[in-house]
């Protein structure tokens, strides 16, 4: 109101003219709904127990209107395109509890919830403090994510079910800042200076020095810089720089032409060529009571020389099955923990397996073994 009334006084002659600054009015970013459907895009009769115990159930469930069939079909919209500071409501649909959890390597215990800027973010994946998790939702059930505050994109999914079943994209998009360019002429000669300009992109940047030309009176001398030099950091970066280029014209005599060019010098880091990781069940685990739940050793190897992101299932006795997500470096390995509810038996038959594409070695991808059981 009073920038109004000020604005005002200024029309009607009342107060001289100046400058008047006025700051943008802060916007909100918006809600955006996201339904989850479950396995599929549809839970169907399905019933099972997720990795802490709870009983899952069934009752019913809608089936996603645009497509099922496939793990892409869990989340509607998919992918979900987001601007800076927007906010995700995910109400599951489904009938089965679900969650939505992102990156894949993200997997946090079931019951909590991440909102973006908190928990343990993965640093390999891109997702700028952006990870996040529902917790667990039963049929019916929402939960508010957000703001996501950075650029960012990855998949997010299941944490009980699997990227296998349940997989979606998120994308939280922003805008790439040019630069202005400037132009200055002058008497007596003229120099004309451009501003450098940027441009900004996920994985290119190319930045062209300015040109100054100076112009005076007869003979001609002119001199080249450095052509280009170019270094390439990774298949998908490249950074390119022209040197200055500066023409002067001076007074009467011969012409002299002198040309450099710049060395090019390339560095290339090495090419992820082997994909080879290995699933192992140890030969013992914790004593197997009866009616207890006992934590389960899986580990993983990475006997390759790419960064991969595994996710490993484990089924066993009583129909059960749970899933984890884990990122793993060339040449190192993980141990992941599962809980198993140890069913009234003998003895129960664990299988752990991780199919990775493209393996050298497939068969390494899995392990089973059997265990006693003891009574408490």
């Amino acid at each position: 109101m009073k920038r109004i009334a000020l604005l005002m006084r200024v029309a009607l002659g009342i107060l001289p003219l100046m400058p008047v600054v006025i700051w943008p009015l802060s916007s909100e970013g918006t809600t955006v709904q996201v339904n989850i459907y479950g396995m599929d895009g549809n839970d169907g009769g399905r019933e099972g127990d997720d990795h802490e115990g709870d009983t899952q159930g069934n009752q019913g469930g809608d089936p996603n209107p645009v497509c099922v069939g496939s793990a892409t079909c869990a989340y509607n919209p998919n992918p979900v395109n987001l601007a800076v500071g927007d906010a995700i409501n995910f109400t599951n649909l489904g009938g089965m509890k679900h969650t939505a959890t992102g990156p894949l390597s993200f997997s946090p215990t079931l019951k909590d919830v991440v909102q973006p800027g908190g928990g343990a973010c993965p640093s390999d994946q891109g997702v700028n403090g952006n990870c996040f998790s529902t917790g667990k939702l039963k049929r019916g059930a929402n939960q508010s994510i957000g703001p996501f505050n950075a650029v960012s994109s990855f998949d997010y999914y299941c944490e009980i079910h699997g990227p296998g079943a349940m997989l979606g994209t998120l994308n939280v998009g922003g805008g790439a800042d040019t630069g202005t360019t400037t132009t200055t002429t002058t008497t007596a000669g003229t120099t004309t200076t451009t501003n450098p300009t940027t441009s900004s992109t996920t994985s290119t940047t190319t930045t062209v020095a300015g040109t100054t030309t100076t112009t005076a009176t007869t003979p001609t001398t002119t001199t080249t810089a450095p052509v280009s030099t170019t270094t390439t950091t990774s298949a998908a970066t490249t950074t390119t720089v022209s040197a200055p280029s500066t023409t002067t014209t001076a007074p009467a005599a011969s012409t002299t032409t002198t040309s450099t060019a710049a060395a090019t010098t390339t560095t290339t880091l090495a090419a992820c060529t082997t994909h080879n990781v290995v699933v192992q069940l140890p030969p013992s685990q914790p004593p197997m009571k009866v009616a207890s739940y006992v934590n389960v050793s899986v580990i993983v190897t990475n006997a390759g020389n790419c960064t991969e992101t595994v996710h490993v299932t484990l089924s066993g006795t009583i129909d059960y099955m749970a899933s984890q997500s884990t990122s793993v470096p060339a040449s190192g390995s993980r141990t992941l923990l599962f809980q198993y509810p140890v069913p009234v038996r003998l003895e129960v038959t664990l299988t752990a397996s991780a199919p990775l594409t493209g393996d050298v070695a497939p068969a390494n991808n899995s392990d089973t073994k059997t265990y006693p059981t003891a009574v408490l």
